[in-house]
């Protein structure tokens, strides 16, 4: 599964991992040298000293035959063009297990690219077992005939299929991998939805004198009752890796709920219910009668229309389509801290030149603005 986007997800989970080629004194290495036995390029040598991040080699038996001060950038390891074939027949034979190597590549490390993107863990059980099967044929391959795999000096760090080594570290640690790149699995699978819920909620802190909408006030006030609702929705995603579904899953969508009730709690007390000016017995009877039925144990305080007469709507060649009146009301609710505002649209749709009866679209009260309950 092939991504070109962001890697939040995974830079906050994992500790990053260099590749930097790292020596030892009595390593065994190959050196740029000028002028080593009367001509330069590569020379076989072994590392003398250290001193920092440079090495002391020596490159021959005469007492003057080594050189000091070499730098990192012009080692490689030992016997380097034997190992480098070796490592381009790993490639060429392990190739049929590279899709199942770049699926744990981020699990391994987040730098890790693949030309100009990066991978993530499969999101199916079926391709979960591929992987597995993939790996573990791979990782006897590295432990047998290519036992010792080496990186050597790649030209780039990061681009993985330059790093045989690496292929085989992933091989081995499959087992360690597979329950974070499950959990990857899964909320990359629905990192869509759960950005949208949060999404949602960034959007009512930015609007701190709006409405709340009463999906996001159950998630706030009664949050046990909130994940009953949503943990289905997103359990079979889950179930279908074989892994239970994490418990901090909505911990993102949470978090910003909290912030929001704060700002709610702190910005309430200084909101009054203004009592609309207009009065309409049928309409209001209507619209008590919605709450009745719809919001059960809801108290209404106050109500009122804010519109003395019907508004026409009509369409671009002025037939009329239906009349509204707004309804407001100050009601209190079961298990929320404060009163809150409802506004209500009743509707009656022309049909055939005749007003139909009145309607809600929807439920009432779906979203409300809280404050005193004065």
């Amino acid at each position: 599964m092939r991504k070109t986007g962001l890697l939040v997800l995974f830079v906050v989970l994992f500790t990053i991992v260099g590749f930097a080629q790292s020596y030892k004194v009595g390593d065994k290495v190959e050196f740029e040298c000028n002028n080593c036995f009367g001509r330069s390029g590569w020379v076989a040598g072994t590392i003398e000293k250290m001193s920092g991040d440079t090495y002391q080699i020596r490159y021959g038996t005469e007492p003057q035959q080594f050189r000091t001060g070499i730098p990192n950038r012009l080692l490689r390891e030992g016997d380097f063009a034997n190992k480098e074939d070796k490592r381009r027949q790993f490639i060429n034979e392990a190739s049929p297990y590279r899709e199942s190597v770049y699926g744990l590549m981020q699990i391994h490390n987040p730098n890790l690219r693949t030309g100009s993107g990066y991978h993530l863990p499969p999101t199916t059980g079926a391709e979960w077992t591929k992987l597995k099967s993939d790996l573990t044929a791979l990782d006897n391959l590295c432990k047998t005939k290519y036992a010792g795999m080496t990186n050597g000096k790649p030209n780039n760090d990061t681009e993985l299929s330059q790093l045989p080594a690496t292929w085989c570290e992933i091989a081995a640690r499959r087992n360690e991998y597979q329950s974070k790149g499950l959990e990857v699995s899964a909320k990359t699978r629905y990192q869509t939805f759960l950005s949208s819920m949060v999404t949602d909620v960034q959007n009512a802190i930015n609007e701190p004198n709006g409405y709340i909408d009463e999906d996001i006030q159950l998630l706030m006030y009664e949050r046990e009752k909130w994940r009953a609702i949503q943990t289905p929705k997103y359990q079979k995603g889950f179930t279908d890796l074989g892994m239970p579904m994490p418990s901090d899953f909505f911990k993102d969508v949470e978090a910003k709920a909290d912030q929001l009730k704060i700002q709610n709690e702190r910005l309430a007390p200084s909101r009054s219910f203004l009592m609309p000016k207009q009065k309409d017995a049928a309409v209001e009877a209507f619209v008590r009668g919605r709450y009745a039925t719809q919001k059960k144990g809801v108290q209404i305080l106050k109500l009122g229309v804010d519109d003395a007469s019907w508004v026409i709507h009509r369409n671009s060649l002025g037939v009329p389509l239906s009349q509204t009146k707004v309804v407001r009301a100050l009601v209190k609710i079961p298990n929320r801290p404060f009163c809150q505002e409802h506004s209500t649209a009743v509707e009656r749709k022309y049909k055939s030149g005749a007003l139909g009866a009145m309607a809600v679209e929807g439920n009432v009260g779906s979203e409300g603005l809280y404050m005193k309950c004065e």
